[in-house]
């Protein structure tokens, strides 16, 4: 099974991603990390990445699924990821949605955090709430 874990800045995303990956074996799908783990492979679409971030702007989230379909299509990490951080905008919600209904879409589950007051909860549509 494969979770995506929401929430607010602060609520302990990572940490709880860390905590689970070595609870259940399974592996952390940190968007920051796969862009800079493409620059420091010197790819083609690394030096592409290494320029947008120079330059101050924004890595596109066509760029950004590129990235996470390549991930996600190894079978050492079906059914195993962790989604820190991803989808972050209703646009990388749906590509996210596209990409594993490649046959993961059934078996990936959100996880709500909160934090100070504010619980984040994934809508049926894709959208994101927020409670206070």
């Amino acid at each position: 099974m494969n979770l995506i874990i929401f929430g607010p800045p602060g609520a302990g995303k990572g940490t709880q991603a860390d905590f689970i990956v070595k609870k259940y074996n399974l592996y952390q799908l940190s968007t920051g990390e796969l862009l800079r783990r493409e620059m420091q492979n010197n790819t083609e679409l690394g030096s592409k990445i290494s320029s947008i971030i120079n330059n101050g702007e924004l890595v596109s989230d066509d760029v950004v699924s590129d990235l996470i379909e390549k991930f996600i299509s190894k079978d050492a990490f079906k059914q195993k990821i962790i989604f820190d951080g991803y989808p972050r905008n209703l646009n990388q919600a749906k590509t996210l949605n596209e990409l594993l209904g490649k046959g993961m879409a059934n078996k990936t589950r959100p996880l709500a955090l909160a934090a100070d007051g504010f619980l984040v909860l994934p809508h049926r549509h894709g959208l994101l709430q927020f409670f206070e």
